[in-house]
């Protein structure tokens, strides 16, 4: 007997459980709010990083901490750029060809890596 075949039902059984709690809808009313409080995000994360890397020129009065904190803005917004434009690519991808990704195994691994995240966010 394969001493993971316990662990591999017990994964399934935890995706079967999020699938039914999160289905379609829920997913796609999650994803438009995510989006729209991506834009927010990024700028709050480059006006936080800013202000810390103010405080911390300030107060080892180093000119390079407020270099790498005007840089940790600009990093913020290519970041956010790179994301907005391969959210829309990839939803695209899915529209256009989903035959690509429909495989049930794809699907299982990408929503265990969610759970992970998830879990790990509500943690952190």
């Amino acid at each position: 007997m394969n001493p993971m075949t316990l662990s591999d039902r017990c994964v399934a059984q935890l995706i079967a459980l999020f699938r039914q709690l999160f289905g379609v809808p829920a997913f796609m009313a999650a994803e438009r709010g995510l989006m729209q409080l991506s834009g927010f995000a990024a700028a709050a994360a480059a006006v936080m990083g800013l202000g810390l890397a103010v405080f911390a020129a300030i107060k080892v009065d180093s000119l390079s901490m407020l270099l790498l904190g005007l840089g940790w803005v600009l990093a913020v917004a290519v970041l956010h750029f790179i994301g907005a434009r391969m959210l829309v690519s990839c939803s695209l991808t899915l529209r256009n060809s989903p035959s690509d990704v429909s495989s049930q195994d794809y699907l299982e691994v990408l929503g265990l890596l969610c759970i992970v995240v998830l879990v790990a966010s509500l943690l952190g």
